[in-house]
């Protein structure tokens, strides 16, 4: 019944998030660094846990309302430091908020209530925990009470290259295997999938690795789960994805991922993985596994 409740739960989210994004859709958004580099995604481990935003990376850029909005909070880190340095809120039409963080010197920053998309808040700065000049870029959902991934609503940025999905890994007994396309195990019943997979930036000069969008798993044609990088919640002191994993649930590094559990008898059993990114791009990797029996 739990897990029923929680499938439930996840439903209602995805429906709820899609009516929101639909009513996005109907203002004018814009990304709020023109010419910045995405250097990380919205479901990413970052410091330990998932980035509930996107990081642009950038110089000396002016940071803008990513749409015409009401300034409701601003922290100048002047006389206190803040993990996200000096920041901005905005509130929006739709039922959004807003957050401009990692901003150089507010001091010359907005002043009036309402601002426009053509408004400069600051500049790029790197004013919180960062590593050079990015803005940290987050929206909130005020009726789910979540973050939601800005590439739901932002325009869309070029993108051909295809998501990696590189080693396949069952670990069972305490142990690790590298899965091949036929792979023959010597255990029986549940065995823990892991995957090493991202997303290559588009946009970096070198290996810069992102979250995808949607990781599948299928197991002789029913799909076992289906893991979407749309939303972030916080629950109990945690902070979910979708609803339903933490950080620490499903990654094991920045590119190993945990993708549940698959069932293995001495029967063959196919397992597909399909991996896809914002712009559509995808990749698909199918094992054929089976469970054999070692002679005493």
């Amino acid at each position: 019944m739990a897990a029923a409740g929680s499938r439930h739960g996840v439903a209602v989210l995805a429906l709820t998030l899609a009516l929101a994004v639909a009513a996005a859709s109907l203002y004018a958004w814009q990304w709020p660094v023109e010419d910045g580099v995405l250097s990380t995604t919205f479901g990413q481990l970052h410091y330990g846990d998932f980035s509930h935003g996107v990081i642009i990376s950038g110089g000396a850029e002016y940071v803008y309302p990513a749409s015409d909005g009401e300034l409701v909070f601003r922290f100048d880190g002047s006389r206190f430091s803040h993990p996200l340095g000096n920041f901005i809120v905005l509130h929006h039409e739709g039922g959004f908020r807003t957050v401009y963080a990692n901003l150089a010197q507010l001091d010359n920053g907005p002043q009036q209530r309402l601002l426009s998309g053509s408004q400069p808040l600051a500049r790029v700065g790197s004013s919180g925990y960062a590593l050079g000049p990015q803005t940290i870029f987050q929206i909130i959902d005020e009726e789910l009470d979540a973050f939601v991934n800005p590439l739901l609503i932002l325009p869309e940025r070029p993108d051909a290259r295809n998501p990696v999905l590189d080693a396949i890994v069952l670990e069972y007994n305490g142990e690790q295997q590298q899965a091949a396309e036929q792979t023959l195990i010597s255990a029986e019943g549940s065995v823990r999938l892991l995957a090493e997979l991202y997303d290559p930036s588009a946009e970096a000069a070198f290996l810069q690795i992102l979250a995808p969008y949607e990781v599948v798993v299928a197991q002789d044609e029913r799909e076992l789960r289906r893991i979407v990088f749309e939303t972030v919640q916080g629950r109990d002191g945690r902070l979910l994805l979708g609803g339903s994993h933490t950080a620490d649930q499903l990654y094991r590094g920045d590119r190993l991922v945990d993708l549940g559990t698959i069932e293995v008898s001495d029967e063959p059993s196919t397992v597909r993985i399909r991996v896809r990114d914002f712009s559509g791009n995808a990749v698909q990797r199918s094992i054929t596994v089976q469970s054999v029996h070692q002679e005493m």
